[in-house]
């Protein structure tokens, strides 16, 4: 388990475009909107504790759905899994080594973003139930996201199609967070369409938890719980129902 996680750490870091979108993207839309609002407020509290959240998804995104697919679909395409498998190492704990590494680098990102925010910005943190409920929402929407991920590269089989796929649903999910200007300056069918995934409401609502107005987002939990199940239940399917996907050295248990 440790080789394959030392690996999985290596492997992500050797995605330049991944790295950039999962590190530095972040940093720089904080310190351009950031600091484009620096003087505006909403009350006491500072413009960056309720754009924190977006700048949070904004790399966890590129994780789900650059990331993790490309580090699958490489492995895959390599045969590294296969030669793996025949050493005696189990593909579930290569796939756990995989998840666990990229829940790292979500953290490590997260912990980023929140030290130049509040270096830079003056973030103010909520109390401790507040920050806990936050955090344990953020990850259920990178889970969420990754799930997603995880059914992609099980149906994309080469890494260049999964890059490309990749980036189109990346960039798609970042207009629907508001990373490229606010909803509400789009036509209604457009703010409809963004209302019906989560990270549309990473900006609108789980800036209420970082402010300590609520503890939790309905709307967010319920939507995250319906593309959670839908995309468990998709991935369960695919791995099990179709015969090619079987045969894949990713889904044998050897």
């Amino acid at each position: 388990m440790k080789y394959c996680m030392q690996a999985s750490l290596r492997r992500i870091t050797r995605v330049p475009i991944a790295m950039f979108f999962d590190f530095f993207f972040p940093l720089m839309m904080i310190a351009i909107i950031a600091g484009g609002n620096g003087n505006q407020s909403f009350g006491s509290t500072a413009f960056i504790n309720y754009f924190l959240p977006t700048a949070i998804m904004m790399g966890m995104i590129p994780l789900a759905f650059l990331t993790f697919p490309l580090s699958i679909g490489k492995q895959i395409e390599d045969g590294s899994l296969e030669r793996l498998n025949y050493f005696g190492v189990r593909t579930r704990t290569i796939l756990s080594s995989q998840i666990l590494s990229q829940i790292i680098f979500g953290l490590v990102g997260l912990a980023l973003d929140m030290l130049f925010a509040l270096a830079s910005f003056h973030l103010s943190f909520p109390e401790a139930g507040y920050f806990f409920a936050f955090l344990l929402q953020i990850l259920l929407g990178f889970f969420t996201l990754m799930v997603w991920g995880g059914v992609m590269a099980l149906i994309i089989k080469k890494p260049q199609a999964l890059m490309s796929v990749g980036l189109i649903i990346m960039f798609f999910l970042l207009f629907c967070g508001g990373t490229f200007g606010s909803l509400s300056t789009f036509p209604s069918f457009i703010r409809d369409i963004a209302r019906a995934f989560p990270v549309s409401y990473a900006s609108t609502k789980l800036s209420l938890v970082w402010t300590g107005q609520t503890f939790w987002c309905a709307k967010f939990l319920w939507i995250s719980a319906i593309w959670l199940a839908v995309g468990l239940v998709l991935l369960f399917s695919l791995a099990f129902s179709n015969k090619k996907l079987r045969q894949n050295p990713f889904l044998r248990n050897k």
